[in-house]
């Protein structure tokens, strides 16, 4: 049977309170089991398992029942005792809130197994705020975004992305097209994560964009994937260029003449967001949503419905309302803006039309012939072939035609020939599957079934067919696994400069932006522009011109500058915003805040003085200066860099940045020559490094601190949350107790000890 072939899907009544998926595939061979005897002496009843025990749980649970036996297996999630009446067991239970589910089997003997029972209690957290939210796009009448997976992945179900506090969009995925916009206008963007109780977290940090001028192009994050034999890009202009092997029309620029290669760049066509580079063919998204392909089609890796011989040496349109897509050897796969998954092509079914395999899923990657696919909660699926543990189950080696569940709290995946790499939000690397030659980069070349845990502070991943790379946070580059050449040529695609397979990590270059890596070469674009690839180059897929192996990465081309989003500008809402002075320059509050249809007033702590200074635009400055003495405050003329401060805004706007550098949290510090960097007491302060609330306290603090504990160098640290009013909390004592998370569900407050501050947050700090 087909696995994507359509589902049915089944709500059972709000008093189960879970969503329970029913695909047409039986386990074993439990379609075909008879009810009737027939001379059957079997007297024993089967046995069924459940794949997970009840208990408590801050995930959704998918639950997969198996017989000993082939035998029909019925349930309910309700509570009540299931029946021949009941749902038939499928794939696997979908437990979304608190349930209890019962299940019994019966074989082809009409042998009857006694009812089993789990209670599965589904205990959500708040999860914690998304971070890296950044500009994917701008355009005169549209934005782009992108965001990286929650730190904890606590039972994410949605994010939820508000534009000038306004509600615009909630999907699973981490991306977001906004358009209709007016030309030369700022908006500030911020995202929120839901989870599957509605509870949802702070904001993010807020963004301040301003769409282009009428007249000006838009502008994209450059791209560039790595093909067996070509190589692909986009410039930040949303032009594609092409290179290296053009057997199969892989080049699409339209040629008749397939017979050639192409060592240097050449432009193909506009208007894209996303490419990716498959065996012979490659996949492509543009700024509208649309998908679109072009190459080989033997194997319908295109896409369009039917599998040939024939070039396919244009690109075509192949749907719409994608957000990404990914492809490796023949297979491919592709997420809507609404979170379905979508897969076509070799494996691991041969269809030669998109399908969609599933909902929720926030990000997928495929292999030679199998597939690994992320939740939005951050669970991660695989399935398709297992030959060499590649699916991360523990060693069955079976092959799974369905998605199977193998862990939770990813952020990021990556699929090789016969291997897999995945990153956590606290920036582990982990990986796993065919080790022969090191790819998976444990330091050993033996194969592994499970997620194994590599190293950390990564923040990017890609996997080739025998090789690995990943990014750091630092922008370095580094590689591991095949650096030699095999049946497929070529050699040094890991960039070290030397032929010589690693098997653990190795450093390849510093300042790397984005990156790709495929069978035998590897590209790079770096963060001032430059376009470099290295490896194999039999058939010019390096680019610079010549057929010859590059061990060591060679610069091809400038002009691929990333994305720089103005982040010079402090976003502010209608109602009180804690904002700060990040920056190491003052920041002159009076004409920065002097339109009264904008402002009400503006309020900053001075803890020498133990006073606040006031400022409205309002009142003349005499009048303002008379204000202020008969109340005990000071004027508000300048906040000072590392200050906070709090505006009460009549209506969303933004105001510039001081100029200067970030503020280092070391200026608040208790440190020899600087005993009282941050005073006894209340204060109100901004730093500008994107540290966490947990962070700070071990930055700030004097002394070595206990091992896995934060140091108690602050009592409780608050910040505002500009978007939905409501508090953020952090305790250094809870913290080490265990018991913050509790603390602030009882007290309504936002949990802020995983989201970093940005220069333009403002917050409170009460030092003991």
């Amino acid at each position: 049977m087909n696995i994507f072939m359509d589902c049915l899907a089944v709500r059972f009544p709000l008093a189960a309170r879970a969503l329970v998926a029913v695909a047409l595939l039986l386990v074993g061979t439990q379609a075909n089991a008879s009810l009737g005897g027939g001379g059957v002496t079997d007297t024993t009843p089967p046995v069924v398992t459940a794949s997970i025990t009840g208990g408590t749980s801050n995930f959704p649970q998918s639950v997969v029942l198996s017989a000993n036996e082939p035998a029909t297996i019925y349930y309910t999630v309700d509570g009540s005792t299931p029946s021949t009446s009941s749902a038939v067991f499928a794939v696997s239970v979908e437990v979304l809130t608190t349930s209890t589910l019962k299940y019994f089997a019966i074989d082809a003997a009409r042998n009857v197994s006694a009812v089993q029972s789990q209670t599965y209690t589904i205990s959500y957290l708040p999860p914690s705020a998304p971070g890296g939210l950044a500009v994917r796009l701008i355009a005169p009448d549209r934005i782009g975004l992108t965001w990286r997976n929650v730190a904890d992945n606590t039972g994410v179900t949605d994010y939820k992305v508000f534009r000038d506090r306004t509600l615009v969009k909630a999907a699973p995925v981490m991306s977001f097209m906004d358009s209709g916009l007016a030309a030369s206008t700022a908006y500030i963007y911020t995202v929120v994560a839901c989870n599957g109780s509605g509870a949802c977290s702070a904001s993010s940090p807020p963004l301040v964009v301003t769409t282009l001028a009428a007249s000006e192009p838009l502008v994209v994050s450059p791209q560039v994937s790595a093909g067996d034999e070509h190589t692909v890009a986009i410039k930040p202009d949303g032009s594609l260029w092409t290179w290296g092997n053009n057997w199969s029309g892989q080049l699409g620029d339209g040629s008749p003449d397939q017979e050639y290669s192409k060592p240097t760049p050449q432009q193909v066509g506009t208007g894209y967001l996303a490419v990716a580079a498959g065996s012979r063919h490659n996949i492509a998204l543009k700024i509208d949503g649309s998908l679109w392909a072009w190459g080989s089609n033997t194997e319908g890796e295109l896409g369009i419905g039917t599998s040939d011989f024939l070039v396919h040496a244009s690109p075509v349109q192949i749907g719409s309302d994608f957000v990404s897509v990914a492809t490796s050897f023949l297979s491919n796969v592709a997420i809507k803006s609404d979170g379905s998954l979508w897969a076509w092509g070799w494996s691991p079914n041969k269809t030669s039309s998109l399908v969609q395999i599933g909902k929720g899923f926030a990000s997928a990657a495929t292999g030679i012939h199998h597939t690994v696919a992320l939740k939005a909660d951050g669970r991660l699926w695989t399935w398709g072939d297992n030959s060499y543990g590649q699916l991360g189950d523990g060693g069955s080696e079976n092959n799974r035609a369905i998605p199977t569940q193998i862990g939770t709290g990813y952020a990021l995946v990556g699929a090789g020939g016969s291997h897999s790499v995945a990153l956590k939000p606290d920036g582990s690397l982990w990986a796993w599957g065919g080790n022969s030659r090191g790819q998976v980069g444990d330091g050993s070349n033996i194969q592994r079934s499970l997620p194994t845990r590599i190293d950390s502070g990564f923040r990017a991943i890609a996997a080739g067919r025998d090789q690995s790379a990943a990014l750091k946070t630092d922008g370095s580059l580094w590689a591991w696994g095949r650096n030699t050449a095999d049946g497929f040529g070529g050699q040094g695609q890991l960039g070290d400069g030397t032929a010589t397979d690693r098997w653990s990590p190795v450093p390849i270059a510093t300042g790397i932006d984005s990156f790709t890596a495929n069978i035998n070469h590897t590209a790079a674009i770096d963060a001032q522009g430059s376009l470099w690839a290295w490896g194999g180059n039999f058939k010019g897929q390096i680019g610079d011109g010549s057929t010859t192996d590059r061990l060591s990465p060679v610069m091809i081309s400038t002009g691929f500058a990333p994305l720089v989003p103005d982040t010079n500008r402090l976003a502010l809402f209608a109602g009180w915003n804690l904002i700060g002075n990040g920056r190491s320059a003052p920041l002159s509050a009076v004409p920065a805040l002097a339109d009264p249809s904008k402002v009400v007033s503006a309020w900053k702590w001075t803890p020498a003085s133990k006073k606040w200074a006031f400022y409205t635009p309002t009142m003349s400055a005499t009048d303002l200066a008379a204000y202020a003495a008969a109340r005990g405050y000071d004027v508000l003329e300048t906040v000072q860099a590392g200050e906070g401060f709090w505006v009460n805004a009549t209506t969303v706007f933004s105001i510039a940045h001081s100029q200067g550098v970030a503020i280092s949290s070391d200026a608040f510090a208790d440190k020899p020559g600087q005993p009282n960097g941050l005073p006894v007491g209340w204060s109100l302060i901004a730093i500008g490094d994107h540290l966490t609330p947990r962070e700070f306290a071990f930055r700030i603090s004097p002394a070595q601190a206990v091992v896995n504990a934060v140091p108690p160098s602050l009592t409780s640290l608050w910040a505002w949350d500009n978007v939905t009013s409501q508090w953020l909390f952090y305790s250094p004592n809870l913290d080490n107790s265990g018991e913050l998370a509790s603390y602030i569900a009882r007290k309504n407050y936002l949990d802020c000890a995983n989201r970093a501050f940005d220069p333009g947050i403002g917050f409170w700090v009460n030092k003991p």
